[in-house]
């Protein structure tokens, strides 16, 4: 006879998981038994009715014979060997089930150590793009920083050379001024000294006459 869990029997028989543990617990499921912590119900065993009891066999009667006594210690040794053999087939199949749940979290660890190898692979190579960026972000304001001295630089020098041109033009305008009026002085001098030769020369003149 087929030993089923509680799952299975109530997908049979269409009924709740709970209320085959409350047959289980009112003993309305002849023959359910509990095999390393989980239940197992004959699988044609039928629900019983509130209140009704599982059939007993009745007690033999004294001229029930052999023949009969023998029929059913048979029939009993082989529920016993039924009985025996879904044990064994019970605990079978939880070591089964045991085994494949293992698997399965053995399959889950190893892929959630995958994906945590993976994560870090990504959390890496986002951090070697950052400072990639960050580098190149360095880089650029090191040489707007270098442009912008250099420019300052070139100003600073524009402004000495225009402060010298224009103080070089001022001394020529200030030198040219000073020459001006010393050639106006000689000019004017010049002038004086050729009014007093011509004077000069008119009185040798006069007095040339007076003595003649």
């Amino acid at each position: 006879m087929k030993m089923l869990s509680v799952k299975d029997y109530a997908a049979k028989w269409s009924l709740s998981e709970r209320t085959v543990r409350e047959l289980i617990r009112d003993e309305r499921l002849p023959g359910a038994v509990k095999v390393g912590g989980a239940y197992r119900i004959p699988e044609d065993v039928e629900p019983l009715q509130a209140g009704e009891t599982a059939p007993t066999e009745e007690p033999a009667v004294e001229d029930e014979t052999v023949r009969q006594r023998e029929q059913k210690n048979e029939q009993l040794a082989q529920l016993k060997l039924d009985r025996d053999i879904a044990l064994v087939g019970s605990e079978f199949e939880s070591l089964q089930d045991f085994r494949k749940a293992q698997t399965v979290l053995e399959d889950g660890q190893r892929q959630l150590a995958d994906r945590e190898e993976d994560f870090a692979t990504h959390r890496q190579q986002e951090q070697a793009d950052l400072d990639k960026q960050r580098d190149e972000l360095d880089r650029m304001s090191q040489e707007h920083e270098d442009a912008a001295k250099n420019r300052a630089a070139e100003r600073t020098a524009n402004l000495r050379e225009k402060d010298f041109l224009s103080g070089v033009r001022q001394e020529l305008a200030e030198d040219q001024s000073t020459i001006d009026r010393k050639l106006s002085l000689a000019t004017y001098e010049l002038e004086k000294s050729t009014r007093q030769a011509d004077e000069l020369s008119r009185i040798k003149v006069d007095l040339h006459m007076a003595t003649s």
